[in-house]
């Protein structure tokens, strides 16, 4: 680092010890408040140009002290009622891929967040604003991928969306429940294509047995 980046990273594990401590003394919202300074300043100068092994030492610290903010300050945010930006946070203390923690636990604490988060609202999941935002989340859109490729990237009615002579705009992964949505297992979730996902939904409706419901899994 330059002269200028240690003073820097210097006041970042600065702040960041003292949100650390105001964590463990319940202070939540002054927690925040260091813990915002710590990764502005880190984030002023980082990610560096990964050029030569000081820089790749360099690169590490910052990574573990920004794992450090992003999980202390998701957790205290969640104690604040702050719960859409406390899912953000532990998504991004994820993305450090820390090699210290656990990171599959900590996915479950992402789920169990994102599933709190919308189904404390008595309104119906879907005109719910936090499961729109879950569903831009990066942890929804593992998922979706993943169900994707178990469905080998076909609906269930047989078809990708290179079959279809008409214009498909979308091929979405479906909750056949909510029950768990935000935490979802695999199994709680269908490929389907635009004109399937439209018919189960009730906005278009066919004589014939097409398309093969009774094929969901």
């Amino acid at each position: 680092m330059s002269t200028i980046d240690k003073t820097i990273y210097n006041q970042a594990l600065e702040s960041c010890h003292k949100g650390k401590t105001c964590f463990d003394e319940k202070k939540y919202d002054v927690a925040v408040v260091h813990l915002d300074k710590a990764i502005d300043s880190i984030r002023s100068f980082y990610p560096m140009t990964l050029s030569s092994e000081e820089a790749i030492a360099d690169d590490k610290a910052c990574s573990e002290v920004l794992f450090t903010c992003y999980y202390t300050r998701g957790i205290a945010r969640w104690h604040l009622k702050q719960y859409q930006n406390a899912c953000y946070d532990i998504a991004s203390a994820i993305s450090r891929d820390h090699p210290g923690e656990d990171i599959e636990k900590m996915k479950a604490l992402e789920g169990f967040m994102w599933h709190q988060l919308i189904c404390s609202d008595e309104r119906q999941v879907t005109a719910n604003p936090y499961y729109n935002a879950y569903l831009r989340s990066w942890a929804w859109r593992e998922k979706r991928d993943i169900r994707k490729n178990i469905d080998g990237n076909l609906c269930v009615c047989g078809r990708s969306r290179h079959d279809f002579k008409l214009p498909i705009t979308k091929f979405v992964v479906h909750h056949k429940t909510y029950k768990r949505v935000g935490n979802e297992r695999l199994s709680d979730l269908v490929s389907l294509c635009e004109i399937c996902h439209d018919f189960y939904h009730g906005k278009i409706n066919y004589t014939n047995t097409w398309p093969p419901f009774s094929r969901i899994p």
